[in-house]
């Protein structure tokens, strides 16, 4: 044990000597393995993350040479030589008489994408310190994983079963042919033992996972512990556990191969696909009161009291029980839902600011200087003569411990409230608490597991919270590439416009410009002029063949109706170009509601957008309307137009809620 400490103490204390002081690292963690290994020949990686600030090749390429400058003697195991594995995923170079470093590097925009893609390998990394400069967890927190991140996450149920049925695993790799840099998929077939390790992965931390989900805890288990919890979830998990165990012998105490291996992996992605598909778990919606006049910037807590602007705008959420605070705001708010049952308690109410109720922050300041001092030392002090944010919290836990009434229970609370539910659930300090804003009217959704709280977040939610937790300042907007036809094929397509809004005006896309989308991402707004110089094409002539329908839109749930353009091998490889250009650029996935598969998965864990290579179909959106409403869908598609050629122009626009702006125009 001794032994084992001093080696990877030793370990730790060259490789930081060889690499912190190179220019704009500000975070090294070693993790996994390596870690907890008691025993050198167990450690078949060493990995390590390292954050910069900004990563480029001549970043990569410096670290790539002071790391590979490390020896087998300087780290106190002589007779071994050192191997440098910089990609991403599960590859692993365990060679005998071989120290792997697994040299797992990102920017804080790289850190950012891969926690809201990968989010359990992240939580699992915040299980260990910084050796050097922040903890992961503070550069862009993991934790609040979701029981739909298991199907939605980059190595989901399903890629499992297809990774180990194929023989082969997909690791990603850095490729600076893109600037600034960008990322490639490289395929790498498993031999026999790489086989068994991968199902010993699969197995291990899908139970993992799980537990993590459900217990709301990050920490590390031994093996027998993570079996007893697993097999307490249902009758058939007993069996799996069993297997995790014969998969944790024959890895560390050299037993037999478990027999069967692909049937009972099967079996276990199988039971608990089912398991978690048919859990049906009871959600609670957490909700700001409707806006008052009097929020307007000031402290307004309990010691005023207005009542909400729009008394009258009854909403569509259906709730059977609704719990309000004893303030109008959250009363009113709470009977625009027509709920059978309201019930008021005060333990809902907002922040008592005491003597600050009513202040601006400027005054705040001026009048009371020792609590914003007190802030700037990420103290939680009480507002004079009222309450701390933690005082707050403790409320809320009370509210909690009783219980909720009802099928779907509904909580109409206030913006402090909010702060301490989401803060705690994403265990984030209360220093950062303020810079979360919920918006009025906004359900912030859980799920109830043995009287415990699983956030059931959306993924716009999921990214906004962190982002404001961990004060991402610098703006990120939607864009999108489009090719915009001109004028004479734009006033055709608006005219069926206007023949849809005279049937249905709150049809979607009717307000958006003609356009065929190519490409959309989210990506910080500082990039604008360099997304415009990225991009070469300029005029694009396609092929228009007709009206046609989506029916039941994967994106809507509506039929959409569209004009169709041909896709042929030219426009197909322009958007591909396009998309691999800006893949840089791209700072996490779009939103979408659903869950994609296949080549819709593939893209979409690519690029963030899904529908990127040949199963795209270019087209230009009319309208999507209900799907009752078939009989405008027939009027539209009665409309006849000539096949033919059309010509166009690539354009960048921003895209902002409905509102597209037109930001530059390629000619």
């Amino acid at each position: 044990m001794l032994e084992i400490s001093r080696i990877k103490n030793r370990i730790k204390s060259v490789f930081l000597s060889k690499v912190s002081s190179i220019e704009g690292i500000i975070s090294i963690s070693f993790v996994g393995s390596f870690e907890t290994s008691i025993d050198i020949s167990l450690i078949s990686d060493i990995d390590i993350i390292l954050i910069v600030d900004q990563l480029s090749e001549s970043k990569f390429l410096e670290i790539r040479e002071a790391a590979n400058s490390i020896t087998g003697t300087e780290i106190g195991l002589n007779d071994y030589s050192i191997k440098l594995n910089m990609t991403f995923g599960p590859l692993k170079l365990n060679d005998e008489k071989t120290a792997v470093f697994h040299l797992m590097i990102y920017d804080i925009n790289g850190h950012r994408k891969h926690v809201i893609e990968s989010p359990f390998t992240c939580l699992d990394w915040e299980c260990f310190p910084a050796v050097f400069g922040k903890n992961l967890s503070e550069i862009y927190p993991s934790f609040g994983v979701q029981i739909d991140d298991i199907f939605s996450s980059r190595r989901s149920l399903s890629s499992y079963l297809e990774d180990y049925k194929n023989q082969s695993i997909t690791y990603r790799e850095y490729d600076f042919t893109i600037k600034p840099y960008g990322e490639k998929k490289v395929k790498y077939n498993l031999d026999e033992r790489h086989r068994i390790e991968y199902v010993y992965h699969i197995i291990k931390f899908l139970q993992i996972n799980l537990i993590k989900i459900l217990f709301q805890e990050n920490k590390r288990y031994s093996i027998d512990e993570l079996k007893s919890k697993f097999s307490t979830l249902h009758k058939s998990f007993a069996t799996h556990a069993d297997f995790l165990g014969e998969l944790h012998d024959w890895k560390y105490n050299k037993s037999s191969v478990p027999e069967s291996l692909f049937e009972r992996l099967n079996q276990f992605v199988l039971d608990l696909n089912n398991w978690l598909e048919n859990l049906d778990l009871r959600g609670v919606s957490f909700i700001r009161h409707a806006k008052t006049p009097l929020n307007d910037g000031s402290f307004l807590g309990i010691r005023r009291d207005p009542s909400i602007i729009n008394s009258n705008n009854a909403q569509e959420n259906e709730f059977d029980v609704v719990y309000t605070g004893t303030l109008k705001r959250t009363i009113e708010t709470g009977l625009l839902f027509n709920s059978k049952f309201n019930f008021q308690d005060p333990l809902l109410n907002e922040i008592d600011y005491g003597d600050a109720e009513g202040l601006k922050i400027e005054e705040l300041n001026q009048l009371y200087p020792e609590i914003v001092e007190a802030w700037k030392r990420n103290e939680d002090p009480n507002f004079p003569h009222g309450e701390s944010q933690s005082d707050v919290l403790q409320r809320l836990n009370q509210f909690l411990l009783k219980g909720f009434e009802g099928e779907s229970p509904a909580v109409v609370t206030h913006n402090i409230v909010l702060r301490a539910l989401i803060g705690d659930a994403y265990k984030q300090p209360i220093h950062r608490w303020f810079r979360l804003n919920p918006g009025h009217l906004e359900a912030i959704n859980f799920s109830i597991y043995e009287n415990k709280l699983l956030p059931f977040f959306n993924k716009e939610q999921r990214i906004r919270f962190k982002d404001e937790f961990v004060g991402i300042s610098e703006s990120i907007s939607k864009y999108g590439i489009f090719w915009i036809p001109e004028n004479n094929l734009v006033e055709f397509v608006e005219s069926l416009k206007d023949e849809v809004r005279k049937e249905e005006q709150g049809a979607i896309y009717l307000n958006h410009p003609v356009h065929s989308t190519v490409f959309l991402f989210n990506s910080f707004e500082a990039n604008e002029r360099l997304i415009i110089e990225s991009i070469d094409e300029k005029a694009i002539e396609l092929f228009i063949d007709g009206i046609n329908v989506f029916w039941n839109d994967e994106v809507t749930n509506r039929h959409t109706i569209y004009l169709g353009i041909k896709a042929n091998e030219e426009i197909i490889n322009i958007q591909k170009h396009i998309s691999d250009t800006l893949l840089g650029y791209v700072t996490g996935p779009l939103y979408y509601p659903n869950n994609w598969k296949g080549e819709y998965k593939e893209s979409f864990d690519k690029y963030g957008f899904p529908f990127v290579g040949s199963h795209w179909i270019p087209h230009l959106t009319i309208a999507s309307v209900k799907n009752e409403n078939k009989r405008v869908v027939d009027k539209i598609l009665s409309n006849e137009f000539g096949k033919s050629s059309a010509k166009g122009h690539l354009a960048l626009f921003k895209i902002i809620g409905e509102s597209h702006d037109c930001i530059h125009i390629w000619k």
